[in-house]
């Protein structure tokens, strides 16, 4: 049954092109289970590669055995082991389970540098129902009570909980069949961390009053994960329909209910890595920032971040983004990674302006800033200081800065995501390239 249960899995992740799986492996009971099973798939699969990673809190004082009992299991599977220390420091208001959390998923992310790699966690049904009672503690809404999704993007690639269909009595039957050896973390029995005292008070007197408590808590979150795969559809829509460039019309978020509305917020948020608002920060970015007088200058700060109004936009800011930078050189065509995003160029003959090739001896670069330079926009009327077009155009003063300009040798050709230069613009039915900015 667990192994039948994984296969399926993983095979899923074969046919969306994963051939690396990388095992988040702590060396506890789950993370354990699914380093045996993922050993077992790779025997029938030669050709994937497969890999762990176990990270080092130094929380423990038995963490340095922990690494050793990983390196030894890993040894002799013949399965390569990466492992890093990370400095886990808690902060006000910070919960120690949270940072010690990021700081291992930065580590992961460093691995998956690729689009066919994929990190495995051994997330299981157990662990789901515990994070429902801690989205049901915070007020949590959809996205919180669908829990964690069995798969998602991740850094270049994707992360995968392969085994939520299980639950944990399941892999310790499996584990102690199999005669695993695992470690047990002390901290696991400190009820004084809100996820432990569910897992060891809450949860058993919900399966003691109702046997069938935790398959049925499963079968909700999984029914909640549907629903909220379908919002996340209608949001993708919603979303594209306030989009403006890399803010959001006040005015088409203004024509969504509520409830739509606060989704594409959140949306937005995640798409730019942002931190997610409280329900106070949600309503204050809407009453007091995107509805405030049109000559008032609001703003709403939070964890390094800004949103800011400019006429009928919202804005987001943060440290990287106000930071300018310098010229860069552009191997043109290739695509170039920019702090605030990746540019892309593509040639296209419809649906869009198009900007005529470079030739052979003219070089390829992006500047920022606010250049005292005059350009010729194709859809104005003459030259004119660029400081100028910005104004026309609406593009609030801090945000010009951070506007890719392309230059071909000393002309500036473009500014991308608002106009071609008139002498750069292709005709109708012209091939060209089209040039865009994912953030």
């Amino acid at each position: 049954m667990i192994l039948t249960t994984l296969f399926c899995q993983l095979d899923e992740l074969q046919r969306r092109g994963v051939h690396h799986f990388i095992i988040a492996y702590s060396g506890g009971l789950d993370s354990q289970t699914l380093l045996d099973g993922c050993h077992a798939y790779k025997l029938q699969h030669p050709h994937l590669q497969l890999s762990a990673c176990h990270v080092h809190h130094g929380l423990s004082d038995n963490a340095d055995q922990w690494l050793q009992h990983c390196q030894k299991s890993c040894q002799q599977l013949a399965i390569p082991l990466t492992f890093e220390h990370v400095q886990v420091a808690k902060g006000n208001r910070q919960s120690l389970e949270a940072v010690a959390r990021e700081a291992r998923y930065r580590v992961f992310e460093s691995l998956v540098d690729r689009a066919d790699c994929a990190v495995l966690t051994g997330h299981h049904q157990d662990d789901q129902i515990e994070t429902l009672f801690l989205s049901l503690k915070r007020g949590s809404g959809l996205d919180g009570l669908s829990a964690m999704p069995a798969l998602m993007p991740f850094a270049n690639g994707l992360l995968a909980r392969p085994m939520l269909q299980l639950s944990r009595s399941e892999l310790q039957q499996f584990a102690e069949a199999q005669q695993l050896s695992w470690i047990e973390d002390e901290s696991n029995q400190d009820d004084k961390f809100d996820r432990n005292f569910i897992r060891n008070q809450l949860l058993p007197l919900c399966q003691q009053r109702w046997p069938g408590f935790n398959q049925a808590a499963g079968r909700s979150v999984g029914l909640l994960g549907q629903e909220r795969t379908v919002l996340e559809e209608l949001t993708a829509e919603d979303y594209s329909n306030c989009k403006r460039a890399s803010a959001l019309s006040i005015g088409a978020l203004k024509s969504l209910s509520h409830g739509r509305r606060d989704r594409v917020l959140r949306h937005w948020l995640r798409l730019r890595q942002a931190p997610l608002w409280s329900h106070a920060q949600q309503q204050q970015a809407w009453l007091h920032v995107a509805l405030a007088q049109q000559d008032a200058e609001p703003q709403l700060n939070w964890a390094g971040w800004q949103l800011r109004r400019y006429r009928d936009e919202l804005h987001l800011l943060n440290d990287k983004t106000e930071r300018p930078i310098e010229q860069i050189e552009w191997h043109w065509p290739k695509p170039l990674t920019l702090p605030n995003g990746k540019l892309r160029a593509f040639v296209t003959d419809s649906g869009t302006e198009r900007l005529r090739e470079p030739t052979d001896d003219q070089s390829v670069t992006i500047r920022f800033g606010q250049l005292k330079k005059r350009v010729r926009p194709a859809n104005r009327n003459g030259s004119r200081e660029l400081k100028k077009v910005w104004q026309e155009m609406a593009v609030a003063p801090w945000l010009r800065q951070h506007i890719p300009l392309v230059f071909y040798d000393e002309e500036c050709v473009a500014a991308v995501g608002y106009w071609i230069a008139k002498d750069y613009l292709c005709q109708p039915g012209e091939s060209g390239w089209h040039i865009e900015l994912k953030c």
